[in-house]
């Protein structure tokens, strides 16, 4: 294994890593804010936008950071890598949230790196 493959693997697993660990920080900042301004009335019906927003700027940091990581590490398609990662993304963060909850752990980095490492791997690298 050469050693650009091998930067491109490790550089996959931490892009990967790191934006599951802001989605999963963009989720609770929005569930956060939920229960702060409907906190303060238990017994009334309250419903906000902030959830929606925290999806919204998971999905938006998702798109755009495997975009540019995948792009600079020059795994290519960006046609294929990049909704693959994004929708094994969206899944991952799906059930982890629905199942452990929205807390931070090595599992789910590990479960988040698995793969954009995977597709550096199986992908060609751009040709320069």
């Amino acid at each position: 294994m050469g050693t650009h493959r091998t930067v491109r693997i490790l550089g996959s697993a931490v892009l990967g890593a790191t934006l599951g660990a802001a989605g999963l920080a963009a989720v609770r900042w929005g569930q956060q804010a939920d229960d702060r301004v409907c906190g303060s009335s238990p017994d009334e019906f309250c419903m906000t936008l902030h959830p929606f927003e925290g999806m919204a700027l998971w999905l938006a940091l998702t798109l755009v950071g495997f975009w540019i990581g995948l792009w600079a590490l020059r795994v290519r398609p960006l046609a294929l890598s990049v909704p693959a990662c994004v929708l094994a993304g969206v899944l991952v963060q799906m059930v982890w949230a629905q199942y452990v909850g929205l807390g931070w752990s090595w599992p789910h980095a590990a479960v988040c790196a698995a793969v954009p490492a995977l597709l550096a791997a199986v992908l060609p690298a751009r040709r320069t």
